[in-house]
């Protein structure tokens, strides 16, 4: 596959070169072969005249089994803090979703973030009724869209001891079979230290490779550090340290409830700590310290933790809370962009290739937004037209691996969007009337 995009303007995320304009981009192979100076030739070549590009949007932490957990209301008293959200909704979401329901939930998030140009997602998978293979079959899926990411499966012992091997096994085995795929690896995901013992931590450490990397919600809310207190360990963080487990690019989740001697030490084990803004403030846990978190050398990332799949809305609110939890009106500008332009980083280091920027021998994933400029652009305004302006605007094309998902605003795959929205009702109601039962 060899092609020409002409007439490209847009940000590249790049430390270099950061502003395209008016330029030609050869695409060759799934990567980006040239910026500049090509002669096309007799080469297909597409006119992106009007329009304003950037990287594929990365997610750095998702749930697609929350998909149909979208609407479902659960009588009773409501959920009075964190806990209570996870054992009166979540638990008993996860608890049974089967095969043919993994599917559902994970179709509508990805096109979902093709419609907003994502290409590539780190997802945290927990579906009870259907473990083994379950990874396969959401791979399946992000192939058939030549998307990239991670996938784990989250590891607890709140269903029993078999369970929780199983779900081990689960991971270690994807793990393996995926470790120089060219698009999706494993991870060891973890659902968090509240739920998992030191025999269980123990367990795990035993029987999985120190080259695992650990997908891990991480002090989302203070209950999880007053757990760990309560065995006496310092904090989450050293906890997991302590059974070998802060593995090199794994990813910790949330980190509301941290301080920064563990933004430290996960720097210092070249690992990663995901924020996740929306979900934060809808459970109620708090506002994470982004701007100190950053000042220790910490790489911190953005996802969006299975509210949708568009971590452009995430980028947007970190960018507002920066200035709330400072209370002031002037932080963030940069450090908030850099903290999305960091999911390209930590994909690039997991995968090691270039990913998440746009630079001649990158991967060729790519969002053009249909955005109207009122005022220029240039090297030195980008930020404020992407976060103010091009946000808000419509992904008119999204390509991911060099392939044409969406090309003006029409996916290029054959699919049936109507039965697949009808028959993904059907199967919520179903899963809806289990769970209420």
């Amino acid at each position: 596959m060899k092609y020409v995009l002409k007439n490209v303007t847009g940000l590249t995320f790049s430390d270099e070169n950061s502003f395209l304009d008016n330029t030609d981009i050869l695409i060759e192979n799934g990567k980006i072969k040239k910026i500049g100076g090509i002669k096309n030739g007799s080469l297909k070549a597409y006119d992106m005249s009007g329009k304003i590009v950037t990287p594929g949007i990365i997610n750095a932490h998702m749930h697609f089994y929350s998909t149909l957990g979208r609407g479902l209301s659960i009588p009773g008293n409501p959920a009075m803090n964190f806990k209570e959200v996870l054992e009166k909704f979540w638990w008993r979401l996860d608890l049974e979703l089967s095969e043919e329901e993994l599917y559902y939930s994970v179709i509508f998030p990805i096109l979902e973030g093709i419609k907003w140009g994502t290409t590539t997602i780190f997802d945290h998978h927990v579906s009870t009724k259907f473990i083994g293979g379950s990874l396969d079959a959401i791979k399946k899926i992000m192939d058939d869209f030549y998307l990239k990411g991670t996938l784990s499966y989250e590891v607890t012992n709140r269903n029993g001891n078999d369970i929780f091997q199983r779900e081990v096994r689960e991971n270690l085995a994807f793990f393996k079979k995926t470790k120089k795929d060219e698009n999706i690896r494993g991870m060891l995901g973890l659902h968090a230290n509240m739920t998992l013992s030191d025999d269980d931590l123990r367990y795990i450490s035993e029987n999985t490779p120190n080259d695992l990397p650990i997908h891990c919600h991480l002090a989302e809310s203070s209950i999880d550090q007053d757990f760990v207190r309560s065995l006496n360990y310092k904090n989450v963080t050293e906890r997991l340290n302590k059974f070998d487990l802060l593995r090199k690019n794994s990813l910790l989740i949330h980190g509301v409830a941290t301080e920064r001697s563990e933004w430290e030490l996960i720097r210092d084990k070249n690992s990663y700590l995901i924020h996740n803004p929306s979900s934060n403030l809808n459970n109620a846990v708090g506002i994470f310290d982004l701007l100190e978190a950053i000042e220790t050398g910490l790489t911190v990332g953005i996802g969006t933790d299975g509210m949708h799949n568009i971590p452009l809305k995430e980028y947007q609110l970190a960018y507002y809370l920066t200035h709330i939890k400072n209370k002031l009106p002037s932080v963030g500008w940069v450090e908030v962009f850099n903290t999305l332009r960091n999911n390209g980083k930590i994909a690039s280091n997991i995968f090691e290739r270039r990913i998440g920027v746009i630079e001649e021998g990158a991967d060729a994933d790519l969002a053009f937004f249909d955005y109207e400029l009122p005022t220029p652009i240039n090297n030195g305004n980008t930020i404020g037209h992407f976060l103010f302006g091009m946000i808000n605007s419509r992904v008119s094309d999204t390509i991911s691996n060099g392939h044409f998902l969406m090309k003006d605003f029409n996916f290029t795959f054959d699919i049936n969007q109507e039965n697949i929205i009808k028959r993904s009702q059907e199967i919520a109601k179903k899963l809806w009337k289990r769970i209420l039962k």
